[in-house]
């Protein structure tokens, strides 16, 4: 728990064996805490460590965290530049370049937590896949401009509707991944039936033309 508790720009002194302690700060999380990666005051790698690591290395004392306030102001410049650097690019590979929303990797992944989470303490949840009819045509008709004008709109509106625990993902050209936590799939139909009618109320006027689409979506429990 403390190790999953560093954030990126957290300050550490490396201590190995016999060598001076080297002060470093976490420079990036891989996914799902799979490893840790220390820079030193030059933005080089210091250290890369699993989970089960630098668990070990912060009980044995090896890998003391540091007071953001005690280090040099040289070094706390660099640290919040790796950190900006490593939000940009965390958001970029996790996220739709197009509407913002989370990607399918990210979208699989929470998934694959909510069910390891529903055997743990018995919450359901549900996912729902949207998936829309008429986005090929209309860029075939209109362009590419056109079509991507009204997924940005569908992600806009549909994310403007849903509420605190309901995450929106875009999935592919034409489809969309909702995951609803705590929700039985009973108390997401009328979610689902609500953005279906909300999808089709979406329009874009590309050359004084006016386009819509329809969707379907299917619904599916999340539970132990």
């Amino acid at each position: 728990n403390r190790a999953r508790r560093l954030r990126v720009g957290d300050g550490i002194m490396l201590k190995r064996g016999a060598q001076p302690p080297q002060r470093a700060a976490l420079a990036w999380v891989g996914d799902d805490y799979g490893s840790f990666v220390f820079a030193n005051g030059r933005g080089e790698r210091a250290a890369n460590m699993t989970l089960q690591e630098l668990a070990m290395q912060l009980r044995r004392g090896s890998v003391p965290v540091l007071d953001r306030t005690d280090l040099p102001a040289m070094d706390r410049a660099l640290y919040s530049a790796l950190y900006r650097m490593h939000d940009d690019i965390g958001r970029q590979a996790l996220h739709d370049p197009l509407t913002g929303l989370v990607n399918r990797k990210k979208f699989e992944a929470m998934i694959e937590r909510r069910l390891i989470e529903a055997g743990q303490d018995g919450d359901a949840h549900a996912v729902a896949v949207l998936r829309f009819d008429g986005i090929a045509e209309l860029a075939g008709r209109a362009g590419e401009a056109a079509a991507n004008s009204l997924l940005r709109k569908l992600a806009e509106h549909i994310g403007g509707r849903l509420g605190e625990g309901a995450t929106l993902a875009r999935l592919d050209d034409s489809m969309f991944g909702l995951l609803l936590d705590r929700v039985s799939p009973e108390g997401a139909r009328p979610v689902a039936e609500d953005l279906l009618a909300l999808v089709e109320k979406v329009r874009v006027r590309y050359k004084d033309e006016r386009f819509s689409i329809s969707g379907n979506i299917g619904l599916a429990p999340l539970d132990a």
